[in-house]
């Protein structure tokens, strides 16, 4: 390319400009970020399960609960049965092999409501520990 003197003693090239993008753009490793659970109330002794959502492509997850609860994880879904009442933190933590943020933790406050419990329907209760209640006794 001829060069242009520009009176500072630098050349100035006339001709277009060229650039290399390199083949495409790359946006970089994925970062993990928070994730989100459809409920977070469940019932005592009843199995609870909740949709996960907000998980990045390829990542795997895991939960735990505070109250030793055994929670197991399929797919996005959670599931679990919690034995009493309580609000336990349930901790969901994503890990995904070269993501920036990995592994992610993200906590829940649960609350979990004590069971129907009572009588069954269609039974008489008998309380063992009353006195004044007899196995003979007439209703």
């Amino acid at each position: 390319m001829p060069a242009l003197g520009l009176g500072l003693g630098l050349p100035f090239a006339t001709g277009g400009l060229t650039a290399d993008a390199g083949g495409g753009s790359s946006s970089g490793p994925p970062t993990l970020g928070t994730l989100a659970l459809s409920s977070t109330t469940a019932t005592a002794g009843v199995p609870y399960s909740g949709t996960i959502s907000g998980n990045t492509a390829g990542s795997t997850i895991t939960a735990a609960s505070s109250d030793g609860t055994t929670l197991t994880v399929v797919g996005t879904t959670v599931s679990g049965t919690f034995a009493g009442p309580g609000t336990p933190t349930v901790t969901l933590t994503e890990t995904l092999a070269g993501a920036t943020n990995t592994p992610h933790a993200t906590g829940f406050g649960f609350t979990v409501s004590a069971g129907g419990g009572g009588t069954p329907a269609g039974t008489l209760g008998f309380d063992w520990s009353d006195p004044n209640e007899s196995l003979g006794q007439t209703l």
